[in-house]
C-alpha cells in the first residue's frame, strides 16, 4: 500500500510538472518591465515603462510604453495588437526565434525595450536634415511645435538649428517607437525647449 501511495504521489508531482507550462499559458498577462537609460541626450538615464495585458498568453496583446524622468512623463504610447497577433507564428516575422510562443515572448518581453534607441547606423542623417522634404527636421519640427506650443517659424527654425548641430555632433539621442516588429513609428528627438519629444523623420 505504502509503495501505492508513493507512485501516485509521483505521479501526481509529475503532471503537475508537465500542465505548469500550460497553466502558465492560461494565466491572465499583467506585467510591468522597466529600463532605465538615457534617451533625452542629457547624460542622466530616463525611466521607461512598458506595460503589457492580456486574457492569457494566447491572446493579442495590449501595451503602454511610457517615458519619465524625476517622476514626470515625457511620453506616452499604447497599442492594441489584436491584427498583429497571427503573425507571431509565421516563419521570419521576427528574427532569432522559432514558433509563436518564443517569437512572441521575445518582442514582447525583450525586442521592445531594446529597440527603443535607433543607434547611428539605423538612419540616414542626411536624410534627416533634407529641408527639401516634407517628412524631415525642418518641416516636422516647425509643424509640431507650432501644433504643441504655437512657435512661430523664426523661433522654430531656432531650436531645430540646434538639434542639427546635436545630431551632426553625435550628441543627440534618436529614438522610435517600435508599433510592431516590422513597423516603427517617426524618429523622434527629445526638445528639451518644450519638454517633449518631437519628430524628426517619417517614412
Amino acid at each position: 500500500m505504502g509503495i501505492k501511495i508513493m507512485t501516485m504521489v509521483q505521479i501526481i508531482v509529475l503532471l503537475c510538472f508537465l500542465l505548469r507550462p500550460m497553466i502558465a499559458l492560461a494565466e491572465p498577462i499583467d506585467e510591468l518591465l522597466v529600463r532605465s537609460v538615457d534617451v533625452t541626450g542629457d547624460g542622466k538615464p530616463e525611466k521607461i515603462t512598458l506595460v503589457l495585458k492580456a486574457k492569457d498568453f494566447n491572446s493579442p496583446f495590449q501595451w503602454s510604453l511610457s517615458i519619465s524622468s524625476s517622476g514626470k512623463q515625457l511620453f506616452t504610447y499604447a497599442s492594441d495588437d489584436t491584427r498583429i497577433d497571427p503573425f507571431f507564428a509565421d516563419r521570419g516575422f521576427i528574427t532569432d526565434c522559432s514558433g509563436y510562443a518564443e517569437c512572441k515572448k521575445k518582442w514582447y518581453f525583450k525586442d521592445i525595450l531594446n529597440s527603443l534607441i535607433v543607434p547611428r547606423s539605423g538612419y540616414d542623417l542626411e536624410g534627416i536634415l533634407d529641408k527639401s522634404k516634407s517628412n524631415t527636421l525642418y518641416p516636422l519640427g516647425r509643424q509640431y511645435l507650432k501644433e504643441c506650443c504655437g512657435i512661430k517659424q523664426n523661433d522654430a527654425d531656432a531650436i531645430l538649428s540646434r538639434i542639427e548641430k546635436r545630431i551632426r555632433n553625435n550628441q543627440a539621442v534618436l529614438i522610435s517607437i517600435p508599433k510592431s516588429p516590422v513597423t516603427s513609428d517617426a524618429l523622434m528627438i527629445f526638445c528639451p525647449e518644450v519638454d517633449r519629444f518631437i519628430p524628426v523623420y517619417e517614412d
